[in-house]
């Protein structure tokens, strides 16, 4: 088995994992002097990192023929020159939407000046728009400011396009030496990090800025902003994404203040910036920011078993978690045979490629197993009639303990394992263990409270904090970005 650094001495990664080659990959790519120009790629292709096969031809771009005599459109938009917040709206999924939209509503109470970014006619958008009508005194006349992300792409699609070509290279001959290569299919992402590149060095430059808020680091939207913003003079806040467990969501981390769910998380993340790449920003834990902060009552009646699915391609591949995956689908069916009387919901990762199996099974079982989209309904939707919450490491079984809910996390001792969940290990079981003890839990109210008790100690511990909430972090931005004055806009 390969060997993993010293500081990832308390995750379980699987042998077949490709975890392992974004590990070499970003370890070798943090010694080349090229690390201040390509680590804004990293967190949109370390997935796609695997080991090159004999005789192999790496994918080498041509330049695009659609982005060449490309005209811009730009429109007459009007722009402040100065702006307290630079707020990107890049979600999709509905709870994102609602604690971005939170933030900025909470910024305009704060009297600030908020740019937002957004792609038109999303839903972000229209969020975004709805909030800023809202806010009279805050309108496009008195400095705020929403800004459609495609308008800016027109202009900037050639200069992107030929960077990503050469940055694309200048990686690979950073990972040829080592083995490795980038999945040609991930060139695409790769070439939107650099487009975006392009948009943020002009935006960011071309008005006063004093911070920029994002919801991740390592988002393609996202990574190039934080180093540009970073560059620039001006404070960048983000937030833990989820459960601490692919590398960009661990490290490299470019900015100012990043914003943890708790203590244990904060210390993982603490330890990653100092062993591995040097970048040490102040981590400050807000429990959970992303979820409504309410207490919500499990239907125990309802005998209905909530999974929380992670299936993906990529998930797959870099987590080498295929077996548990398959492992996990056959045992659902075999519970369903054997225990007619419990109900499952499925709540389908978006990008699940395995999606016909499930509804095979549903059509199998029908009345007793439903699907459900991740990013067609809230967490909280989702956990409507619903007793028990399970899955394998996913961030949403944390909120639904956090929630009031019951949890139970399945997990195998060659499965992947991330200490980001020691928390939660008084309600982690394996899967046998919990195909026996499931129904006793669902039928047993006694039991049933016990692991309910459990869970929500297990999620308090995880999302410790003092200070806690999006007001927190809109106090953070006024008493450090706003003392600091405005970046000096520039031309690159």
């Amino acid at each position: 088995m390969p060997r993993l650094p010293d500081h990832y001495r308390d995750f379980v990664v699987p042998q077949d994992a490709g975890m392992y080659f974004t590990i070499t990959a970003l370890a070798e790519l943090l010694k080349s002097s090229q690390a201040p120009n390509l680590l804004k790629y990293f967190g949109a292709i370390d997935v796609f990192i695997e080991e090159t096969p004999n005789q192999h031809l790496p994918f080498l771009p041509e330049p695009s023929k659609v982005a060449k005599g490309k005209k811009h459109r730009y429109k007459n938009r009007k722009l402040s020159k100065r702006y307290d917040v630079c707020l990107p709206g890049f979600a999709s999924r509905p709870n994102e939407i609602t604690w971005q939209t939170e933030l900025l509503r909470e910024l305009l109470q704060a009297n600030a000046r908020v740019l937002c970014i957004a792609e038109i006619n999303t839903p972000q958008w229209q969020s975004f728009e709805k909030c800023l009508a809202g806010n009279p005194t805050r309108s496009p006349q008195n400095g705020s400011s929403l800004i459609d992300i495609e308008e800016e792409s027109v202009s900037a699609q050639e200069q992107g396009d030929m960077r990503a070509i050469r940055d694309w290279r200048l990686f690979h001959g950073i990972l040829e030496p080592l083995g490795l290569h980038i999945k040609s299919t991930a060139y695409d992402l790769f070439s939107h990090v650099s487009l975006m590149s392009v948009i943020w060095e002009k935006l960011l430059s071309s008005v006063q800025i004093r911070s920029l808020v994002v919801r991740n680091n390592h988002a393609p939207e996202n990574s190039a902003a934080t180093i540009i913003a970073k560059n620039l003079g001006i404070w960048v806040f983000t937030f833990q994404h989820s459960v601490l467990s692919s590398m960009p969501s661990i490290c490299p981390t470019f900015a100012d203040i990043v914003y943890s769910h708790g203590q244990t998380s904060r210390s993982i993340l603490e330890k990653f910036s100092i062993a591995s790449c040097g970048f040490e920003p102040e981590y400050r834990s807000i429990g959970m920011w992303n979820q409504p902060d309410i207490h919500l009552v499990p239907d125990f009646a309802s005998r209905r078993i909530l999974l929380l699915d992670q299936e993906c391609d990529w998930s797959k591949r870099y987590y080498g978690n295929a077996k548990s995956y398959s492992v996990l689908y056959e045992a659902v069916g075999e519970i369903l045979r054997r225990q007619p009387t419990i109900r499952w919901r499925v709540r389908l990762h978006f990008d699940n490629d395995r999606r016909e199996l499930w509804d095979k099974l549903a059509l199998k079982f029908p009345g007793q197993l439903e699907l459900s989209q991740a990013n067609s309904k809230t967490l909280t939707e989702d956990l409507k009639e619903v007793s028990l919450v399970t899955g394998l490491f996913s961030t949403a079984v944390c909120e639904a303990a956090k929630l009031g809910y019951p949890v139970i996390f399945i997990n195998e001792p060659e499965w992947f394992y991330t200490p980001d969940l020691v928390d939660f290990d008084a309600v982690t079981m394996s899967l046998n263990e919990f195909s026996k003890q499931c129904p006793g839990i669902l039928n047993d109210k006694a039991l049933y409270d016990i692991i309910r008790n459990s869970s929500t100690n297990s999620a308090s511990r995880y999302y410790f904090s003092r200070r806690k909430g999006l007001g927190t972090v809109v106090q953070d931005i006024i008493n450090m970005a706003f003392d600091g004055g405005y970046s000096q806009a520039r031309d690159f």
